[in-house]
């Protein structure tokens, strides 16, 4: 979305009295080698969508390798920073 539109979607909501949840476009890679540049693109959606004032951010964490020591760690990194984020 454009920035004019996120500015009528939060006078629509501020009018309404309604809130916004923002499901994050794809599932976000733990693997160190993948997770930098697809971090960088959620968080600059997440600045974008700021004036929305979120409600709640919806994210998906790629299920390959769950369980993992590695994969625990990568889940840990990608939640951290994303909750960085609004905070």
């Amino acid at each position: 979305p454009t920035s004019a539109e996120i500015t009528a979607l939060a006078q629509i909501a501020e009018r309404s009295g309604m809130t916004y949840t923002v499901h994050l476009p794809f599932d976000l890679p733990v693997h160190a080698g993948e997770m930098g540049e697809a971090l960088q693109t959620v968080e600059r959606l997440m600045q974008l969508v700021q004036p929305l004032a979120p409600y709640a951010y919806v994210f998906h964490v790629e299920s390959a390798g769950a369980g993992s020591s590695a994969w625990t760690r990568g889940a840990f990194e990608i939640v951290s920073r994303l909750c960085a984020q609004v905070e």
